[in-house]
């Protein structure tokens, strides 16, 4: 019982804030630094992994303790990303109106970039 009350107490520590991290390490990936991608990363999954189990696609017990274990792991990470991606948020949101520019008009793509002071 204390081993299992240790194993699982490090297992959160060692995932707090993991969907933000991910959100952001992603550089070259077009939906990289969302606006609270951590977040949606972790209900993502989350939801994936509930509705592999509803749907029965789960066929063997490996499966089944691997859908349980990452969506259990996502549900507590969630108030962990929602820290982290609220104090990315003001990153996040220049780079999504960049983004959002460079849709709109390709041509500014070729022009150099002079970095927010």
């Amino acid at each position: 019982m204390r081993r299992t009350l240790l194993v699982s107490v490090i297992a959160v520590c060692l995932s707090a804030g993991c969907g933000s991290v991910c959100n952001h390490v992603h550089f070259n990936n077009p939906s990289s630094e969302r606006v609270y991608g951590g977040v949606r990363l972790d209900a993502e999954t989350a939801r994936e992994c509930g509705g592999s189990l509803v749907r029965g696609e789960v066929k063997t017990p490996k499966e089944l303790a691997a859908a349980t274990f990452f969506g259990t792991m996502c549900l507590v990470d969630l108030p962990f990303s929602l820290v982290a991606d609220t104090l990315w948020l003001r990153n996040d949101m220049r780079v999504t109106r960049e983004k959002e520019a460079l849709a709109a008009n390709p041509e500014l793509a070729s022009m150099p970039h002079t970095p927010e002071k």
